[in-house]
């Protein structure tokens, strides 16, 4: 997503260090909520990773009895 304008309305200029002060504040804020979000995502995907092996091993597992019960025995 690009670079877009982002435009302010200020009603009275008395307070605009103010004003520029409580932007500061909501950048600061984005940026932590999103590390946030950076790291939450991390965690997800490296425990759908643990899920995934999980299944391919209970796979394996069910394939492999699957396989002894179907086979006949060697006399």
């Amino acid at each position: 997503m690009g670079q877009m304008p982002v435009f302010i309305k200020i009603k009275e200029s008395g307070n605009i260090g103010e004003l520029i002060n409580y932007l500061k504040n909501k950048v600061e804020e984005t940026k932590t909520t999103l590390e946030s979000l950076k790291l939450l995502s991390y965690k997800e995907s490296s425990k759908i990773g643990e899920w995934k092996s999980n299944l391919r091993y209970v796979n394996e597992k069910i394939d492999g009895i699957s396989n002894s019960l179907l086979e006949p025995e060697s006399i």
